[in-house]
């Protein structure tokens, strides 16, 4: 997923030569290509034009001030780093240098959720989408796979409003069977549902995902056929989301189930939540996240996805 997103970029970034890219003292050998395309800031790139990339070293806050000075002299800025690190530890400079005079940023998020799973609670991301969601002017985007990734790579490169992308780092495979078309792309943008498969328009089940986590979906979908129980499976790339996407989708089904590897409360649970509570619909709602707490075990992402009940097992049993 991370390496559809950054080709996407890299071929961006060519044919604009306001992109200018940051980093901290991470993404090597992902950047490579990135970085040998623009050039160092400060250099000379290999078609004589001033470089576009660098490296601040390990200092996410003063990669966020970089950003926003740039960003100011009117450059299109991209900065990376693991998730924890450019969004908990730089949340004030993201707040007041970067949202509140509206800059156009966008912060590129490696290793949502658990798939820093051995590294133990400081690295596992469980709550940046409910933190970047609380603040104004902010767009989150989820990606669920590598086709999803591209689609937001374009869509994000083109956009002048700030941005948080949450990017896992797995090797996860395509969930969609062709890239998204320009109208499913469009779909994104506002915040709608992206359909993941043949969803049949008579299922009384929708399970909506945030992310890679779309995958367990797709495991039970298969196993609910298995017993004659249909669901419909989406994801939800973008928040804030669509909400005529989510009443009409209340309208068509009688449990809605939404699961995501992040703290239940604050991102696409609560604003599924706060939607359907507008508009006083009575469908039953199941959110699956983790249940307000820390993720103390340590271990793979698939380990602590079973644990912490936020797996297609876990989804069966809330659908039936």
């Amino acid at each position: 997923m991370r390496n559809a997103f950054i080709k996407e970029l890299t071929n961006f970034a060519k044919a604009d030569e306001s992109a200018v890219f940051l980093s901290a003292n991470c993404g090597w050998g992902v950047l490579d290509a990135l970085a040998d395309e623009l050039g160092a800031i400060g250099a000379k790139d290999r078609n004589g034009k001033s470089g576009r990339f660098l490296d601040v070293g390990i200092a996410e806050q003063n990669m966020i001030a970089v950003a926003a000075g740039l960003a100011a002299c009117g450059k299109r800025v991209f900065v990376y780093s693991i998730s924890n690190f450019p969004t908990l530890r730089a949340l004030e400079h993201i707040r007041n240098l970067i949202l509140y005079p509206s800059l156009n940023i966008k912060i590129i998020s490696i290793g949502a959720g658990f798939i820093y799973g051995a590294q133990g609670m400081t690295h596992h991301m469980t709550e940046d989408a409910g933190v970047m969601r609380s603040l104004p002017k902010m767009e989150i985007f989820t990606p669920c796979d590598p086709i999803e990734a591209a689609a937001i790579a374009r869509l994000c490169a083109t956009s002048d409003s700030a941005a948080y992308i949450r990017i896992q780092r797995g090797g996860e495979a395509p969930l969609h069977s062709r890239p998204l078309s320009d109208a499913r792309i469009d779909a994104i943008a506002r915040g709608d549902l992206i359909a993941i498969g043949e969803t049949e328009r008579s299922a009384a089940i929708a399970i909506i995902a945030s992310g890679a986590i779309a995958a367990e979906a797709i495991k039970a979908q298969d196993t609910l056929a298995s017993v004659g129980a249909i669901a419909a499976v989406y994801s939800a790339p973008r928040l804030p989301l669509d909400s005529a996407a989510i009443a009409n989708l209340a309208k068509r089904v009688d449990r809605i189930i939404t699961i995501e590897e992040h703290n239940r409360i604050g991102a696409l649970g609560s604003a599924v939540a706060e939607i359907l509570a507008d508009m006083q619909s009575g469908v039953k709602l199941i959110r699956l996240g983790l249940n307000d707490s820390f993720a103390t075990a340590v271990g793979d992402q698939t380990y602590l996805r079973e644990l912490y009940g936020i797996d297609a097992a876990t989804l069966v049993k809330s659908a039936v």
